[in-house]
């Protein structure tokens, strides 16, 4: 793996040293002389339709205002995605995902009606 310093000398020679450059690395990769860092993303998050956004909403009890406060989204968005005059973006599907699977990490043990033993 280059150092930082590595990384920022090679990216000021010009392009077509560069290009040599990445190209004896692709071959050492291809020989097996060195490894490369790959990084697996996770797969988009599932679309929602209205439907499954009210049901969701319900399940967990919470009003249109607080689910929108929640997501960080204004009620009117909020209303527009249950109507489905319009979706919700990436990162808010991203978040459904966290609510459907797991709530309690975006509201809390409190919220669910989870009680804890005070510590003595």
């Amino acid at each position: 793996m280059k150092s930082n310093a590595e990384i920022e000398r090679i990216a000021k020679l010009p392009l077509g040293h560069r290009l040599v450059h990445s190209l004896k690395s692709a071959l050492a990769w291809e020989r097996g002389e060195i490894n490369l860092r790959v990084t697996v993303l996770p797969a988009p998050p599932a679309k929602l339709n209205g439907n499954q956004i009210r049901r969701l909403r319900k399940k967990l009890h919470l009003s249109q205002a607080v689910m929108a406060g929640l997501l960080g989204v204004s009620l009117k968005a909020l209303q527009s995605w249950e109507q489905g005059t319009r979706r919700p973006s990436a990162s808010v599907l991203r978040l459904f995902e966290v609510l459907k699977s797991n709530p309690q990490a975006l509201l809390g043990d409190e919220a669910l009606g989870v009680r804890r033993r005070n510590a003595a």
